[in-house]
């Protein structure tokens, strides 16, 4: 029988099917250990951290990386709204074009940091800190010549939070990524 609408199984037969199906895996584990002359390690739990340490994201490196992808992607709008204006000068021309830049490679690393990459996270602070001098600059500009360009303020905000959170996720990164270099040599 199916209960609760069309092709949900019953929920005794759905348990009674899962603690088969893990039944039938431990039987294979063993079978393989066995052929294999392995019979004492069929109960052994394998842990990667046990032995060497953290090999994923820690929640440093997700607000960090996070944080970066969020002024990152603030900054590619801001230099998509300097884009936008056609008001092309000296100034806005560059700034728009490097926050743009910016803001792409800062998404990349951002998305790398929250994977707990030891390069993105060394290339991450770098770029918090380029992204938050061209938002900076331009915002002092733009104050100057009585504009204000409300996507760089935000940018600037941002960036100014990922550039206090992102050197304090750099260390577990390079842990993380230490850790799954090791873990991988073992293979």
């Amino acid at each position: 029988g199916v209960v609760g609408g069309e092709g949900a199984p019953h929920p005794k037969r759905a348990a009674a099917t899962s603690r088969a199906a893990a039944r039938m895996a431990a039987e294979s584990t063993r079978l393989c250990f066995a052929a294999e002359g392995l019979e004492e390690h069929v109960n052994e739990e394998v842990d990667a951290t046990d032995e060497f340490g953290p090999v994923g994201p820690t929640l440093l490196t997700n607000l960090g990386g996070g944080a970066l992808m969020l002024a990152a992607l603030m900054t590619l709008l801001a230099g998509g709204m300097i884009w936008k204006t056609g008001y092309y000068t000296p100034v806005t021309t560059p700034a728009g074009a490097s926050m743009s830049f910016l803001g792409l490679f800062g998404l990349m690393c951002g998305g790398g940091m929250i994977k707990a990459r030891d390069w993105a996270a060394i290339v991450g602070a770098g770029l918090t800190g380029l992204m938050l001098l061209v938002n900076l600059g331009f915002n002092i500009w733009a104050g100057l010549n009585g504009g204000l360009y409300s996507w760089s303020a935000f940018a600037m905000v941002f960036t100014m939070i990922a550039a206090m959170l992102v050197p304090f996720a750099i260390k577990d990164c390079l842990v993380a990524s230490r850790n799954r270099r090791k873990l991988l040599e073992g293979i």
